[in-house]
Parts: structure tokens; C-alpha cells; sequence
């Protein structure tokens, strides 16, 4: 599959109108092959992108550049484009992957027409995972949800509507307003642009997991939950995308307006059911705790090398992949894509690689970084030369001023590190 065909697909979709206003062939798309970057519908590509012979709005850069990290929005000599990396998207279903190009570009008008950034990630880091109530009443939101999306009967359907409403205000009643902005933000902003990514593949309703999501998946849930509730105003609410008004508009809010169901006697969760909930989030929370431990040390447990850099004053993480960050202590993240760390001319940026970052505050990532781990499967070279520490390794591009760095280590590693 090449840029080109993914491309041609996603003007195909273009044809059908998936929300008010949205016109896919009005942004531009950057798309990095694994070997050099494809620029789309850019009116100002630059010097760097040279243009395609006979392909009109095409042009190209060899390598990958330096806006395009993962499969998300970046700005390319300023103008903002929708980023999409080929080796981020499974399998070679050109449909599938020109969905998820439409889902990129769905961000670009959300952050054009509504300001709409998504959830402040600060709260994903340190949201109350191992709150028991909390995960438990969260499983059986889910579960009326997902009997609503599967319910024929259109009465059935708003009633168990209600149910998961009733069921969320009990739970956003003992969870600080913060983490409901958190989630609402990304059912807004993430949990559309996967309602529109599913739409313009010709779909009406998303699957929710039997066994729910892992407990610190909150992110992750926002994204079918926020499609689930906008699948349900189209059941119930005709045109109201075009009500619709970004940071003003809660999803479940916008349900619960036109969700008017009176209470029904079968239409609920029993004692069996709710303590069913409640032992499965107890399991879970105990079972992410053991995960965490594991996730920690199989960073150590391989062959190869480690670079440990440690420092006097902490670096600030300026950009990473959520979708692979993983928390796996009070004060340690480990992130399996890409990560940048920088303050003043000091930077490092990993493109491709694996890394175990320690905070230096309360916070896990946005209190500054104190020191960092880089794994590499082959022997890094650091260069130390006028005062400044240096790698370039596969992936992985390291700028440091010596003043900074109280610890510079390359290691070899095997098994049994702990």
C-alpha cells in the first residue's frame, strides 16, 4: 500500500458529507512511508518538499520529517497538516488506513472550527486508576452503553441510554472535577474523530469490549465511549452535529438532553451483576500493579545496551506518543515510540525506540525529567567534545551541555538485571 493509493481512497470518502462543514479536500496530509515523507493538498509545501512530476499537490521529502512523529496533527511551514505514519496503522486494508488518515485530518478541523485540543494529559498520568468504586461503576457504564448501541428496539435503546447516564453521574459524583474534564475533553476530541474515522468507512456502530478496558485505559475508552454516544444521538437526535459546539458540548450532556426514558423495572444491573463489577475491578487493579512490575523490569531483563543519563537540573518533556506511554511507578514512565526532552538548547529526541523515563517532582512527566534510560540493541557511541555530550544513534539523537549531565553511563545488559 503506498501513499498514493491511501490517498486516492480518502478523496474517494471525501464524497460523503460526515459532519457540517468538514471537507476533507481542504487539508493537508503529511505521510511518512519509512522512507521519505508524502505531502498532500499543501498550498505551501516549502523548499524542502520538491514536487511530483504529474501528480498536482504532491510533493515529497526524502527521510522523515522533522513535524511528522506518529499518526496525529502537526504544523508544516505553518500551516497545520495531519500526520500519518504507514508503519502506525496494522494491517494493508487501504480502506482502513484511509479512515485513519480521515481521522488526522478530522483533528485539523476540530482544532480550526472549535479550538478543540482534547484532555489535558497531565490528568491521564496521575487520574485515580486504583480507585475499586470507581473502576466498577465504570464497567457497568460501559455495559449499558454498549447494550444501547446493540438494542433494536428504539425504546429499549433510550432507556438503557439513561441507565449509563445515571450510572456516570454516581461516578463523576466521587471523581474530582479535573478527571471528568479529562475524559469529556477526549470523547469530545478524540472519541468524534474515531466516530468519524468509523463513518467514513460506511459503519453505524462500534464494539465494546466483554471484558471492558484495563484500568488505567482511560484514554484509550474515550475514544469508542465519545463514538458511542454521538452513534446514539444520531439514533436520537437528527442533525445535531450542526448544534453541536466544541468545548460547550459534552457528549454525554448533549445524550442526556434528548434521553428522556422512565425508569423501568427490567432495565438495570442486579446484585449479581454489580458484585460481578466490583470482584473483576479488584482483580484488575491487582493484576495492572503486577504489570507495571513486569513492564519495568522487562525493560532490563534483554540484551543489549542501556544509555543512563542522569541530571542536575531536570529537562521538561515537551512531546511524546500517548498512545505508548506506559506509567510503571510512582515516578517512572516507560515510552515505546518516541519521546523529546529539552530545556534551552539542551535536547533529546528518540523517533523510534524504547525508554524509561524518572520524574523529578510529584508529577510522573510534567514536574521535569531527572533522568532518562535509552535502550539500544547495538553499542551507542557518546561523543563529549567543547562542552557538550552527543549521540546519534538509530532513532535516537542526544544534545546535551556537560554542565547539565551529572551522570552519563553506556552499559551492557543480559538477564536478571533485578
Amino acid at each position: 500500500m503506498s501513499p498514493v493509493e491511501m490517498m486516492e481512497r480518502v478523496d474517494k470518502m471525501a464524497a460523503n458529507r460526515l459532519w457540517n462543514g468538514f471537507d476533507m479536500r481542504r487539508i493537508p496530509v503529511a505521510v511518512f512511508d519509512g522512507t521519505s515523507t508524502w505531502l498532500f493538498g499543501h498550498d505551501k509545501p516549502g523548499d524542502r518538499f520538491h514536487p511530483i512530476d504529474g501528480r498536482p499537490d504532491t510533493y515529497l521529502y526524502e527521510g522523515l520529517h522533522d513535524s511528522v512523529r506518529g499518526n496525529s496533527v502537526a504544523v508544516v511551514n505553518g500551516v497545520e497538516t495531519a500526520t500519518v505514519m504507514l508503519d502506525g496503522i496494522a494491517g494493508d486494508d487501504v480502506s482502513v488506513a484511509a479512515s485513519v488518515v480521515v481521522h488526522e485530518m478530522f483533528h485539523v478541523f476540530q482544532s480550526a472550527r472549535y479550538a478543540e485540543r482534547g484532555g489535558n494529559l497531565v490528568h491521564m498520568y496521575d487520574y485515580p486508576v486504583e480507585d475499586v468504586r470507581q473502576l466498577q461503576l465504570r464497567r457497568l457504564e460501559t455495559e449499558a452503553v454498549s447494550r444501547a448501541l446493540r438494542a433494536a428496539d428504539g425504546a429499549i435503546s433510550r432507556k438503557w441510554c439513561a441507565e449509563a447516564l445515571k450510572i456516570r453521574r454516581r461516578r463523576y459524583d466521587g471523581l474530582p472535577p479535573e478527571y471528568v474534564e479529562f475524559e469529556r475533553a477526549t470523547e469530545r476530541h478524540e472519541g468524534l474523530a474515531h466516530y468519524i474515522e468509523i463513518r467514513s468507512l460506511g459503519r453505524h456502530t462500534v464494539e465494546l469490549p466483554e471484558a471492558e478496558f484495563a484500568p488505567d485505559a482511560v484514554r484509550k475508552r474515550c475514544y469508542p465511549i465519545g463514538c458511542a454516544f454521538a452513534l446514539l444521538l444520531d439514533r436520537f437526535a437528527e442533525n445535531w452535529s450542526e448544534r453541536f459546539a466544541g468545548r460547550h458540548s459534552d457528549l454525554d450532556g448533549l445524550l442526556a438532553s434528548v434521553v428522556d426514558a422512565e425508569a423501568d423495572p427490567d432495565i438495570g444491573f442486579g446484585p449479581e451483576e454489580t458484585d460481578r463489577a466490583l470482584r473483576q475491578a479488584e482483580n484488575d487493579i491487582s493484576d495492572l500493579l503486577r504489570k507495571r512490575r513486569e513492564t519495568k523490569r522487562s525493560f532490563y531483563d534483554r540484551t543489549g545496551f542501556l544509555i543512563e543519563l542522569r541530571f542536575g537540573e531536570a529537562l521538561r518533556l515537551t512531546a511524546m506518543d500517548p498512545s505508548n506511554v506506559h506509567t510503571v511507578g510512582e515516578s517512572e514512565v516507560r515510552h515505546s515510540r518516541f519521546v523529546r526532552l529539552e530545556a534551552g538548547t539542551d535536547r533529546i529526541e528518540m523517533t523510534d525506540g524504547d525508554a524509561l523515563t524518572e520524574s523529578a517532582g510529584k508529577h510522573p512527566l510534567f514536574a521535569g525529567i531527572c533522568a532518562v534510560a535509552f535502550f539500544a540493541a547495538d553499542e551507542p557511541v557518546i561523543e563529549r567534545k567543547s562542552g557538550m555530550i552527543a549521540a546519534d544513534h538509530p532513532g535516537l539523537r542526544i544534545r546535551l551541555s556537560e554542565s547539565r549531565v551529572t551522570e552519563s553511563v553506556v552499559r551492557k545488559i543480559g538477564t536478571n538485571h533485578f
